[in-house]
């Protein structure tokens, strides 16, 4: 979103929609709409300047998986959660 390939009109109407579903959300009461939570690829890609950087953070965030053992923390997860989209989780907020 905020990286040398977005413009400023890209930057501006991404802001623009975030605020009207804040909005909305208050509108509604003050329900909790569901947040976008950006997966590590989806981060990498908005963070990247170039193809170069982008594979060079997914290769650390193939580094820090095996060091944290995401898949064991995944399966923990998905055992106290069994209806939570694996897609969804950001197994390091949990």
């Amino acid at each position: 979103m905020f990286n040398d390939k977005a413009s400023d009109m890209e930057r501006q109407k991404r802001l623009e929609d975030l605020i009207r579903k804040d909005y909305a959300a208050d509108e509604d009461g003050g329900e909790d709409v569901e947040s976008e939570v950006l997966n590590d690829d989806q981060l990498n890609e908005l963070i990247a300047r170039s193809q170069e950087e982008y594979e060079i953070f997914t290769r650390m965030d193939q580094e820090r998986y095996a060091h944290e053992n995401r898949d064991a923390r995944m399966r923990e997860i998905m055992q106290r959660f069994p209806h939570a989209n694996p897609q969804n989780i950001n197994y390091r907020l949990i």
